[in-house]
Parts: C-alpha cells; structure tokens; sequence
C-alpha cells in the first residue's frame, strides 16, 4: 500500500525499484514533489521505501509516476511482522486474478448493507461492481459464495480503487485485510483451480 500524508494507503503496482528511482503506476493522484512511502515484500522478507513524485504521466486509468528516492531510503529490509495468513501485498499484484460472477453482500460501519457483482477475485482481494457510494478506503465487511462451493465465507476488505461504471453504478477495487487462514485458503485453492 503506498502511504501520502495524511490520507488512506492507496494501491499501486511497481514496476521498477533501484537504489535512486521506482517506478510505479497507480490510479490515485499525486502530485509531483509529494512524499510517497510503501512497505513492499520480495524473497520473504519485508523492505520499505521513501521518496517525492519527480513525474506523473497519464497512461489509461492508471497513472505512471516516477519516485525520486530520499537519501538514505533506498530499499532496505526490516523484519518481517509475525504471519497471519499469507496474502500477498497489493503493491505488486503477485497473484492471478480470474475472471468470476457472483452476488456478494457487503456491510460498511455506516450502517449500509447492500450487494454488489464480484467480477474478478484473487488471493489479494477482488473487483466488485456496486450500485452504492463508498468511499475509497472504506472498510467493508463481504459475506459470498466462491462459484462450485457451498461454505459462506466472511472477510474484510478495503476499497483501494474506485471508478464510475457505464451503466451508472461503480467499479471497486478491493484488497483483502485481516484475511482469515481457513477464508484465504479457500480463496487460493479456488484461484488455483481455475488458473490455465
């Protein structure tokens, strides 16, 4: 997740990391000189960066953004925090997403409960299209049914990405958090099982 300021982490997916630059795109605005932070996780073990948008270029949805990185913020390691489950960043998308279509119900602290479409699911998180308004960074409780199974499962999730729909309803990019051991696994053998 990349951290700006005061506002909720936003996803982004990296493309390229060295000792002075990194290069990444992302659907959220930042402006050129802002300060940008991520934790990200490559051969098992945590790294974090820190640097100011030196570009910002327009490329489809997302925007392609190069990072100056600080003195002394080149990628270094740390500990890594004790496992949960296993979910994968969603900084760099290190699992297949597939295609799927399913009513899933979701809740958010407001007190609205509504529904909406699944249309992609991966070990991370998934796509969602939805008539509700939420904001981005919202945290929302989902209950669904992965297409073969019978098992409801429960799981939270925080909306990274929002886009309007065609047809007047909204795209919503959730990613997985406090995933549940038993819900992520049933979640990637799924995502396995109709990898080609």
């Amino acid at each position: 997740m990349l951290v700006h300021g005061t506002r909720p982490p936003v996803m982004g997916i990296l493309e390229h990391l060295d000792a002075s630059e990194c290069r990444f795109r992302s659907l959220a605005e930042f402006a050129v000189g802002e300060t940008v932070s991520f934790d990200y996780e490559i051969g098992g073990k945590i790294a974090s960066v820190s640097g100011d948008v030196v570009s910002r270029v327009a490329g489809g949805p997302r925007k392609n953004y190069v990072l100056k990185l600080r003195a002394g913020s080149a990628p270094r390691e740390h500990a890594k925090p004790p496992a949960r489950a296993a979910v994968p960043s969603p900084l760099v998308r290190s699992s297949i997403r597939v295609p799927v279509d399913f009513t899933l119900g979701f809740a958010h602290d407001s007190g609205l409960i509504g529904h909406g479409r699944a249309t992609n699911v991966s070990e991370g998180g998934m796509h969602v299209i939805a008539s509700a308004v939420l904001p981005v960074g919202a945290t929302l409780e989902l209950s669904f049914v992965l297409p073969g199974g019978n098992v409801e499962l429960v799981s939270e999730a925080r909306i990274v990405a929002k886009q309007p729909s065609e047809d007047g309803r909204f795209a919503y990019n959730l990613a997985f958090v406090n995933l549940a051991a038993n819900v992520h696994e049933r979640v990637a053998a799924f995502v396995r099982k109709q990898k080609p």
